[in-house]
């Protein structure tokens, strides 16, 4: 009896040692470059990008000439000198980027243009073992920039208090492919569009249209607009008794044209109010669109703006309502 016991148990060890024996070593994190689907046991071999597996890479340029060379900083401390643009477009890992290794994470991206002026800050989220490209037009104008004009974003002309990318909206219209509301001359007269327009204001439009007469203010879609001739009335108050619009108002959308991974977006518009971003559209919405941030009713002049989300994006940055909607798609 001892002697079959002894037998069955060495028996039994055996198996196990064989069964042990065959199971395959490797790496078994999905997230490595040297990751085996068949290893069932880790063996400490993963090999990682970027030097580690919460590591990723930020690479930052610009797409379109911004007349400037531009010192870049993430998280305060400098990281290069951008010198070129890339009309054809940027991807990660072009050596004429400036970019380097970062842990996963937010991070607050700062560009500072020669002399100090223009300088455009954002926050971008890079995910571990991702290379992510971070265009300079995208971040928010914070300070300098020189002369108000219009930028181009998603397709669509904004206008801006300073570090403008054309002097005219129909400038900016050329280059920028879209289709936005305002204002087109027709035969020495400025006509209110809903798309195609020639100028962005009012305003613009009568300067280059031809119209004669005085400076003061006219009547257009319920709005007072100010005028360097060919006005219909002398004074503001005067076109707001005629006009029927009850004075120069006009409105802001903010929305996302993508999922940034952000989360919710809350957009407060620094003394007047705040607002949530919680959808995204393929392209540009109209104007009040549901699942935007919408603000309506103000007053015609310069804004500013802050916004926060539930993963820890920032944006920052200044509007100049001077027609019936302005569209700020926030991008990162």
């Amino acid at each position: 009896m001892k002697s079959t016991y002894l037998l069955f148990t060495l028996c039994s060890l055996a198996t196990i040692s064989i069964f042990s024996g065959c199971k395959k070593k490797g790496c078994t994190d999905s997230e490595s470059y040297s990751y085996d689907s068949d290893a069932k046991e880790d063996d400490g071999s993963c090999k990682y990008y970027y030097g580690g597996k919460t590591m990723g890479q930020l690479d930052v340029g610009s797409e379109v000439d911004l007349n400037s060379l531009f010192d870049v900083y993430v998280d305060g401390n400098s990281i290069g000198l951008l010198s070129y643009y890339f009309p054809q477009g940027l991807s990660c890992g072009n050596p004429q980027a400036v970019g380097g290794i970062f842990a996963s994470g937010s991070h607050v991206v700062r560009a500072v243009g020669s002399g100090g002026s223009p300088v455009r800050q954002g926050t971008v989220y890079l995910a571990a073992q991702d290379c992510k490209v971070v265009l300079i037009e995208n971040l928010a104008l914070v300070g300098g920039g020189g002369s108000p004009g219009y930028n181009c974003s998603g397709g669509g002309c904004y206008s801006v208090t300073d570090g403008a990318q054309y002097s005219s909206y129909s400038q900016c219209q050329a280059s920028c492919g879209g289709s936005s509301a305002g204002y087109v001359c027709s035969s020495g007269s400025c006509v209110s569009v809903g798309s195609g327009a020639q100028y962005g204001t009012y305003s613009e439009c009568q300067a280059s249209c031809g119209s004669g007469g005085s400076a003061g203010y006219s009547c257009s879609s319920g709005s007072c607009y100010q005028v360097s001739s060919g006005a219909d009335y002398t004074s503001l108050s005067a076109c707001e008794a005629n006009c029927g619009g009850g004075g120069s108002v006009g409105s802001i959308t903010f929305w996302c044209i993508q999922d940034l991974n952000c989360g919710n977006i809350y957009v407060n518009l620094i003394s007047y109010g705040s607002g949530t971003i919680s959808s995204y559209y393929s392209a540009q919405p109209n104007c009040g669109s549901s699942g935007c941030a919408n603000f309506s009713n103000l007053a015609f002049g310069a804004y500013s703006y802050s916004a926060t989300s539930d993963n820890g994006c920032t944006w920052s940055g200044n509007v100049m309502i001077d027609a019936s909607c302005q569209m700020i798609q926030l991008t990162l």
